[in-house]
């Protein structure tokens, strides 16, 4: 399955008071870190934020970078196959894995990905964006466009799927 996503638009503000300028995503999106990381499939997410920062209890903070606790916790669903700009919205294409070939836990988190898009729940998302940021967080230059999740709050109003494009 594969959707049509809205990551954000690069006039609105985020829930967290931080924006996105054009410019600044027009810059990545013509750099070879963008390119690189969509070739390599590095470009991911999962139901939730739930596994982007490593719980204290664990005690693996310092042993593990934060977003290998994805693979750790069997939360890699999806794959964004392309970024692009339609006017001022930042577009994405995803990929909803084939739970026939991942683990049993992810297979779960997948198949309920996949029944509720396919049952017309048109999921809102949270981008997962590095930057380096003004003193007014405004992103001054994207580092990476890391991901993307499911989640019931999404990171910009408007943010989520928007149709499926192949079942």
């Amino acid at each position: 399955m594969r959707v049509l996503v809205k990551l954000f638009n690069c006039d609105q503000t985020a829930t967290d008071g931080s924006r996105i300028p054009r410019s600044v995503v027009e810059a990545y999106l013509n750099s070879p870190k963008y390119k690189e990381s969509i070739e390599k499939g590095m470009v991911n997410g999962g139901i939730t934020h739930e596994n982007r920062v490593l719980p204290e209890e664990s005690g693996l903070k310092g042993t593990i970078g934060r977003d290998d606790n994805m693979l750790r916790c069997d939360n890699i669903t999806h794959v964004v196959e392309s970024i692009y700009l339609d006017g001022d919205d930042v577009m994405a294409v995803a990929r909803i894995l084939d739970e026939s070939s991942m683990d049993a836990g992810s297979a779960e988190k997948i198949k309920k990905l996949k029944g509720l898009i396919g049952n017309g729940v048109l999921l809102p998302i949270s981008a997962v964006i590095s930057a380096y940021w003004s003193a007014n967080e405004i992103a001054e230059e994207l580092v990476a466009i890391k991901g993307m999740d499911f989640t019931m709050n999404p990171s910009f109003s408007g943010a989520g799927v928007l149709k499926v494009v192949e079942e």
